[in-house]
């Protein structure tokens, strides 16, 4: 099966990577990527032709916020899109069935959109990365026989209605639950996303408070249990920040945290 480069955005810095993809015959599953004003990591999960789950080593720098994007059975990637400048400030990811939400900062001087031709799909990347991804371009290749037409057809009904349902049905939960503004509270800890702090929530680490008197090795045990799209997260300072966020001590913990890389000391 051939694998050919399309595209490319961002700046020269970094270090060059290539042949970022998922192996023949293996189905992308999951992008991991970690984010803060800038994309700084890329991830690939993938499913081998075994049924067995395999993971790429992350490129770029081991910093921001824990970020997935889970793609369902019978998806593949059709393009990504967003803005970069000397580095690729935001990322989204399309699909045959959806978009994602968009990943990253809000600056970057370029719009940029890469599509893969028909009947094929992007399998991973290459570019030039370290601290954050300075350059980015995709790696497409042939769709397997027949996928372009089933897929075709789940795309033109279902695919439209279903995230609309799941939209509504979690602003449905999410009002009486009021879990809102606990999730905001969590998010002030860097390393830890909105997908980290509903989980911490759901382990009953409701508040800053809480998190701040949690033992490190429980932390760990709940992110482990949590599953391996997790792996990258470490929550070595998270009580540490978390002390000093519940009695509003903003000033020392933004000192900390620029001493911090995704919520490790450098």
């Amino acid at each position: 099966m051939a694998y050919n480069k399309i595209g490319t955005t961002g700046g020269e810095g970094g270090l060059a990577f290539d042949n970022y993809q998922v192996p023949e015959g293996a189905r992308l599953r999951e992008i991991r990527l970690l984010c803060d004003q800038y994309v700084n990591a890329l991830q690939l999960i993938y499913t081998d032709a075994d049924g067995n789950i395999g993971e790429l080593r992350p490129v770029g720098g081991l910093s921001g916020q824990l970020q997935v994007f889970t793609l369902e059975d019978g998806e593949y990637l059709t393009g990504i899109s967003g803005r970069s400048g000397w580095y690729i400030d935001s990322l989204k990811f399309n699909t045959n069935k959806r978009s994602s939400e968009t990943y990253g900062g809000t600056g970057g001087e370029t719009y940029f959109q890469i599509d893969a031709p028909k009947n094929t799909e992007l399998a991973g990347f290459y570019g030039r990365a370290d601290w954050h991804l300075d350059q980015l371009g995709a790696i497409v290749r042939d769709l397997p026989k027949g996928s372009a037409a089933k897929k075709s057809t789940k795309k033109a009904a279902p695919a439209k209605a279903a995230p609309a349902k799941k939209v509504a049905s979690a602003k449905k939960a999410a009002a009486p639950k009021k879990k809102a503004p606990k999730k905001v509270d969590l998010t002030i800890i860097e390393g830890i996303g909105p997908k980290l702090a509903s989980i911490l929530q759901d382990s009953g680490i409701n508040d800053l408070a809480v998190l701040a008197k949690t033992e490190v090795n429980n932390l760990k045990n709940i992110i482990e249990k949590a599953g391996r799209r997790f792996n990258l997260a470490d929550p070595t300072t998270w009580p540490e920040q978390a002390a000093l966020a519940a009695k509003e001590a903003w000033e020392e913990l933004e000192k900390l945290q620029d001493k911090l890389k995704g919520g490790r000391r450098n």
